[in-house]
Protein backbone atom coordinates (compact mmCIF):
# COMPACT_ATOMS: atom_id res chain seq x y z
CA UNK A 1 0.00 0.00 0.00
CA UNK A 2 1.53 3.59 -1.10
CA UNK A 3 0.70 6.43 0.98
CA UNK A 4 0.53 10.16 -0.03
CA UNK A 5 2.91 12.57 0.85
CA UNK A 6 0.39 14.61 2.73
CA UNK A 7 -0.57 10.52 4.56
CA UNK A 8 2.93 10.04 5.49
CA UNK A 9 2.85 14.01 7.18
CA UNK A 10 0.10 12.41 8.99
CA UNK A 11 1.58 9.49 10.52
CA UNK A 12 4.56 10.54 11.58
CA UNK A 13 2.82 13.43 13.65
CA UNK A 14 0.64 10.75 15.05
CA UNK A 15 2.99 8.75 16.01
CA UNK A 16 5.56 11.24 17.52
CA UNK A 17 2.22 12.13 19.83
CA UNK A 18 2.11 8.64 20.82
CA UNK A 19 5.76 8.55 21.77
CA UNK A 20 5.71 11.89 23.90
CA UNK A 21 2.58 10.24 25.45
CA UNK A 22 4.65 7.57 26.25
CA UNK A 23 7.58 9.00 27.63
CA UNK A 24 5.60 11.02 29.68
CA UNK A 25 3.93 8.00 31.69
CA UNK A 26 7.15 6.27 32.24
CA UNK A 27 9.33 7.34 35.36
CA UNK A 28 11.79 9.17 35.30
CA UNK A 29 15.22 7.99 37.27
CA UNK A 30 14.69 11.06 39.53
CA UNK A 31 10.87 9.79 39.82
CA UNK A 32 12.30 6.11 40.60
CA UNK A 33 14.52 7.18 43.54
CA UNK A 34 11.89 9.29 44.80
CA UNK A 35 10.08 6.77 45.51
CA UNK A 36 12.63 5.26 48.03
CA UNK A 37 13.47 8.56 49.53
CA UNK A 38 11.96 7.74 52.80
CA UNK A 39 15.21 6.60 55.47
CA UNK A 40 15.07 4.64 58.35
CA UNK A 41 15.38 7.18 60.73
CA UNK A 42 15.47 4.98 64.33
CA UNK A 43 15.99 1.58 64.53
CA UNK A 44 15.72 -0.34 68.12
CA UNK A 45 14.52 -3.35 70.34
CA UNK A 46 13.61 -2.29 73.76
CA UNK A 47 13.47 -5.14 76.85
CA UNK A 48 9.93 -4.59 78.00
CA UNK A 49 8.40 -6.66 80.74
CA UNK A 50 6.45 -9.25 78.81
CA UNK A 51 8.09 -8.36 75.46
CA UNK A 52 10.84 -7.84 73.12
CA UNK A 53 9.51 -4.91 70.48
CA UNK A 54 11.55 -3.98 67.36
CA UNK A 55 10.69 -0.11 66.89
CA UNK A 56 11.48 0.77 63.14
CA UNK A 57 10.97 4.51 62.77
CA UNK A 58 10.70 6.39 59.31
CA UNK A 59 9.64 9.71 58.10
CA UNK A 60 6.34 9.11 56.82
CA UNK A 61 3.93 5.82 57.38
CA UNK A 62 5.34 2.32 56.54
CA UNK A 63 3.84 0.14 54.31
CA UNK A 64 5.58 -3.75 55.60
CA UNK A 65 5.14 -7.26 54.19
CA UNK A 66 6.77 -10.59 56.61
CA UNK A 67 7.21 -13.91 56.20
CA UNK A 68 7.99 -16.42 59.52
CA UNK A 69 10.82 -18.88 58.67
CA UNK A 70 12.26 -21.57 60.21
CA UNK A 71 15.76 -23.89 60.27
CA UNK A 72 17.29 -21.46 61.87
CA UNK A 73 14.17 -19.38 62.94
CA UNK A 74 14.05 -15.80 61.61
CA UNK A 75 11.61 -12.84 60.40
CA UNK A 76 11.71 -11.21 57.52
CA UNK A 77 10.58 -7.71 56.94
CA UNK A 78 9.94 -6.55 53.45
CA UNK A 79 9.79 -2.22 53.99
CA UNK A 80 8.60 -1.26 50.98
CA UNK A 81 9.66 1.82 49.09
CA UNK A 82 12.56 2.91 52.03
CA UNK A 83 16.02 3.18 51.75
CA UNK A 84 18.73 2.22 54.88
CA UNK A 85 19.59 5.46 56.16
CA UNK A 86 23.04 5.25 58.27
CA UNK A 87 21.47 1.36 59.18
CA UNK A 88 24.79 -0.62 57.78
CA UNK A 89 25.73 -2.84 60.02
CA UNK A 90 23.86 -5.93 61.57
CA UNK A 91 22.40 -5.16 65.36
CA UNK A 92 23.67 -7.75 67.77
CA UNK A 93 20.37 -7.99 70.30
CA UNK A 94 20.04 -10.89 72.36
CA UNK A 95 17.28 -10.08 74.56
CA UNK A 96 14.13 -12.18 74.65
CA UNK A 97 13.97 -14.59 71.47
CA UNK A 98 15.66 -11.95 69.37
CA UNK A 99 19.68 -12.30 68.76
CA UNK A 100 20.75 -10.05 65.80
CA UNK A 101 18.82 -8.18 63.55
CA UNK A 102 20.56 -7.62 59.87
CA UNK A 103 19.46 -4.58 57.34
CA UNK A 104 19.84 -5.65 52.87
CA UNK A 105 18.89 -3.86 50.50
CA UNK A 106 15.56 -5.12 48.56
CA UNK A 107 15.54 -7.18 45.65
CA UNK A 108 13.70 -4.58 43.21
CA UNK A 109 12.97 -0.67 43.86
CA UNK A 110 9.78 -1.65 45.70
CA UNK A 111 11.19 -4.00 48.15
CA UNK A 112 13.79 -1.44 48.57
CA UNK A 113 15.09 -2.57 52.19
CA UNK A 114 14.87 -6.18 53.96
CA UNK A 115 15.33 -6.34 58.18
CA UNK A 116 16.04 -10.28 58.71
CA UNK A 117 15.37 -11.01 62.57
CA UNK A 118 17.23 -13.82 63.67
CA UNK A 119 15.57 -15.63 66.59
CA UNK A 120 16.49 -17.76 69.77
CA UNK A 121 13.67 -19.83 69.00
CA UNK A 122 10.49 -19.74 66.82
CA UNK A 123 7.96 -17.21 67.74
CA UNK A 124 5.10 -15.40 66.64
CA UNK A 125 5.04 -11.91 66.93
CA UNK A 126 2.21 -9.04 67.13
CA UNK A 127 2.98 -6.80 64.29
CA UNK A 128 1.46 -2.99 63.61
CA UNK A 129 1.94 0.77 62.22
CA UNK A 130 1.91 3.61 64.60
CA UNK A 131 2.32 7.08 63.06
CA UNK A 132 5.42 6.29 61.35
CA UNK A 133 6.49 3.32 63.18
CA UNK A 134 6.58 0.15 62.89
CA UNK A 135 6.18 -2.03 66.13
CA UNK A 136 7.24 -5.65 65.89
CA UNK A 137 6.70 -7.76 69.54
CA UNK A 138 7.71 -10.38 70.67
CA UNK A 139 6.16 -12.27 73.99
CA UNK A 140 9.15 -12.98 76.45
CA UNK A 141 9.37 -16.56 76.76
CA UNK A 142 6.89 -18.98 78.59
CA UNK A 143 7.33 -22.26 80.01
CA UNK A 144 4.05 -24.19 81.39
CA UNK A 145 2.46 -20.88 82.09
CA UNK A 146 5.06 -19.21 83.95
CA UNK A 147 7.19 -15.77 82.47
CA UNK A 148 10.71 -16.39 82.79
CA UNK A 149 12.63 -12.98 83.95
CA UNK A 150 15.86 -12.44 83.73
CA UNK A 151 15.99 -12.44 87.45
CA UNK A 152 15.20 -16.11 87.57
CA UNK A 153 17.55 -18.09 89.35
CA UNK A 154 18.16 -21.37 87.90
CA UNK A 155 18.09 -24.33 90.15
CA UNK A 156 18.82 -28.56 90.34
CA UNK A 157 16.63 -30.23 87.35
CA UNK A 158 15.72 -27.37 85.14
CA UNK A 159 16.66 -27.69 81.21
CA UNK A 160 18.11 -25.24 79.58
CA UNK A 161 18.81 -25.02 75.90
CA UNK A 162 22.43 -23.43 75.15
CA UNK A 163 23.03 -22.61 71.51
CA UNK A 164 26.52 -21.67 70.23
CA UNK A 165 25.74 -19.30 67.36
CA UNK A 166 27.50 -21.17 63.65
CA UNK A 167 28.48 -24.10 65.71
CA UNK A 168 26.04 -26.65 65.79
CA UNK A 169 28.32 -28.97 67.38
CA UNK A 170 28.33 -27.24 71.14
CA UNK A 171 24.96 -26.10 70.94
CA UNK A 172 23.14 -28.38 73.37
CA UNK A 173 20.20 -29.32 75.79
CA UNK A 174 21.31 -29.84 79.25
CA UNK A 175 19.43 -30.71 82.51
CA UNK A 176 21.35 -29.13 85.39
CA UNK A 177 22.56 -31.76 88.09
CA UNK A 178 21.75 -32.22 91.60
CA UNK A 179 24.74 -30.61 92.50
CA UNK A 180 23.87 -27.26 90.15
CA UNK A 181 26.33 -28.41 87.62
CA UNK A 182 26.35 -28.64 83.96
CA UNK A 183 28.60 -30.27 81.66
CA UNK A 184 29.50 -28.66 77.80
CA UNK A 185 31.94 -30.31 75.34
CA UNK A 186 35.15 -28.31 75.52
CA UNK A 187 34.55 -26.72 78.72
CA UNK A 188 33.54 -29.44 80.93
CA UNK A 189 31.54 -28.67 84.07
CA UNK A 190 30.32 -25.15 84.59
CA UNK A 191 27.92 -24.10 87.72
CA UNK A 192 25.04 -23.12 86.58
CA UNK A 193 22.80 -23.47 89.81
CA UNK A 194 21.88 -20.03 92.18
CA UNK A 195 23.01 -18.66 88.44
CA UNK A 196 20.63 -16.76 86.42
CA UNK A 197 21.01 -16.80 82.34
CA UNK A 198 22.70 -13.52 81.72
CA UNK A 199 25.42 -14.79 84.32
CA UNK A 200 25.49 -18.41 83.34
CA UNK A 201 25.86 -17.40 79.93
CA UNK A 202 29.09 -14.75 80.89
CA UNK A 203 30.47 -17.69 82.40
CA UNK A 204 29.97 -19.95 79.48
CA UNK A 205 31.44 -17.54 76.83
CA UNK A 206 34.53 -16.48 78.81
CA UNK A 207 35.17 -20.14 79.04
CA UNK A 208 34.85 -20.77 75.42
CA UNK A 209 37.00 -17.87 74.18
CA UNK A 210 39.81 -20.50 75.05
CA UNK A 211 38.94 -22.47 72.24
CA UNK A 212 36.75 -20.53 70.03
CA UNK A 213 37.26 -16.70 68.87
CA UNK A 214 34.20 -14.37 70.04
CA UNK A 215 31.75 -16.65 70.81
CA UNK A 216 28.51 -15.75 70.66
CA UNK A 217 26.15 -17.76 73.33
CA UNK A 218 22.39 -17.91 74.02
CA UNK A 219 20.63 -19.77 76.70
CA UNK A 220 17.62 -20.34 77.30
CA UNK A 221 15.29 -22.00 80.48
CA UNK A 222 12.79 -24.62 78.65
CA UNK A 223 11.77 -26.20 81.60
CA UNK A 224 11.44 -25.45 85.22
CA UNK A 225 12.03 -28.30 87.37
CA UNK A 226 13.94 -26.39 90.64
CA UNK A 227 10.74 -24.99 92.09
CA UNK A 228 8.36 -27.62 94.05
CA UNK A 229 6.43 -27.55 97.70
CA UNK A 230 5.29 -30.41 99.41
CA UNK A 231 1.87 -31.32 100.91
CA UNK A 232 1.48 -33.83 104.02
CA UNK A 233 -1.05 -35.57 106.34
CA UNK A 234 -4.89 -35.92 105.83
CA UNK A 235 -4.83 -34.75 101.77
CA UNK A 236 -6.34 -37.13 99.30
CA UNK A 237 -2.70 -37.10 97.50
CA UNK A 238 0.14 -36.18 99.28
CA UNK A 239 3.59 -35.50 97.88
CA UNK A 240 6.19 -33.30 95.88
CA UNK A 241 4.28 -30.90 92.93
CA UNK A 242 6.11 -28.78 90.65
CA UNK A 243 5.64 -24.48 92.08
CA UNK A 244 5.32 -23.44 87.61
CA UNK A 245 2.90 -20.94 88.41
CA UNK A 246 1.84 -18.92 91.24
CA UNK A 247 0.08 -20.87 94.02
CA UNK A 248 -2.00 -20.39 97.40
CA UNK A 249 -2.47 -22.64 100.63
CA UNK A 250 -6.25 -23.47 99.19
CA UNK A 251 -4.98 -24.17 95.72
CA UNK A 252 -1.93 -26.40 96.69
CA UNK A 253 -4.96 -28.37 98.79
CA UNK A 254 -7.02 -28.56 95.46
CA UNK A 255 -4.48 -30.18 93.33
CA UNK A 256 -3.73 -32.48 96.23
CA UNK A 257 -7.36 -33.48 96.01
CA UNK A 258 -9.13 -31.84 99.32
CA UNK A 259 -9.02 -32.71 102.69
CA UNK A 260 -9.49 -36.17 103.68
CA UNK A 261 -12.68 -36.79 106.36
CA UNK A 262 -10.25 -36.71 108.95
CA UNK A 263 -8.43 -33.46 108.45
CA UNK A 264 -7.93 -30.76 111.13
CA UNK A 265 -8.72 -28.05 108.93
CA UNK A 266 -8.12 -25.18 111.23
CA UNK A 267 -4.17 -26.79 112.88
CA UNK A 268 -2.63 -26.57 109.31
CA UNK A 269 1.23 -25.89 109.21
CA UNK A 270 3.38 -23.89 106.65
CA UNK A 271 7.24 -24.65 106.96
CA UNK A 272 9.65 -22.45 105.44
CA UNK A 273 12.95 -21.58 104.59
CA UNK A 274 14.10 -18.23 106.28
CA UNK A 275 15.84 -16.69 103.38
CA UNK A 276 18.30 -14.90 105.57
CA UNK A 277 19.58 -17.67 108.00
CA UNK A 278 18.17 -20.94 106.17
CA UNK A 279 16.65 -21.45 109.41
CA UNK A 280 12.98 -23.06 109.02
CA UNK A 281 10.12 -21.01 110.06
CA UNK A 282 6.70 -22.38 111.46
CA UNK A 283 3.46 -20.31 110.06
CA UNK A 284 -0.01 -21.11 111.18
CA UNK A 285 -2.69 -21.48 108.81
CA UNK A 286 -7.12 -22.12 109.63
CA UNK A 287 -8.99 -23.02 106.73
CA UNK A 288 -11.73 -20.73 108.40
CA UNK A 289 -9.80 -17.49 108.75
CA UNK A 290 -9.11 -17.95 104.75
CA UNK A 291 -12.52 -18.56 103.74
CA UNK A 292 -13.80 -15.93 106.13
CA UNK A 293 -11.37 -13.26 105.72
CA UNK A 294 -11.47 -10.57 103.04
CA UNK A 295 -7.73 -10.11 103.33
CA UNK A 296 -6.44 -12.11 100.59
CA UNK A 297 -3.13 -12.50 102.42
CA UNK A 298 -4.48 -15.12 104.97
CA UNK A 299 -4.27 -17.89 101.52
CA UNK A 300 -0.60 -17.41 101.71
CA UNK A 301 1.14 -17.38 98.25
CA UNK A 302 4.03 -20.66 98.45
CA UNK A 303 7.22 -20.28 97.82
CA UNK A 304 9.63 -22.85 96.31
CA UNK A 305 10.22 -25.17 99.22
CA UNK A 306 7.73 -24.63 101.38
CA UNK A 307 5.90 -27.44 103.35
CA UNK A 308 2.27 -27.83 103.66
CA UNK A 309 1.37 -29.93 106.98
CA UNK A 310 -2.58 -31.15 107.22
CA UNK A 311 -2.81 -32.74 110.80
Amino acid sequence: MKFSKTQRRTLLIVAASLLAVACRSMPSPSDSASKNDQSITDLRVMDLSDKTEIVVQGEKPITYTYLLLENPPRMVVNLLSMNRGSFTQAIKVDKGVIREINVHDGQNPHLAVQLEVLLNQSSKPDIRTQNNSLLIDFPRPQIDGQRVVDEYRIGPEDVLEIMVWKNADLTRTVTVRPDGKISLPLIGDVQASGLTTAELKTDVTRKMKDYIAAPEISILVTTINSYFYYITGEVAHPGKYPLKERTTVLQAISMAGGFTPFASKNGMSLFRKDPNNSAEVKLRVRYDDIISSEDPRKNLELQSGDTIVVP
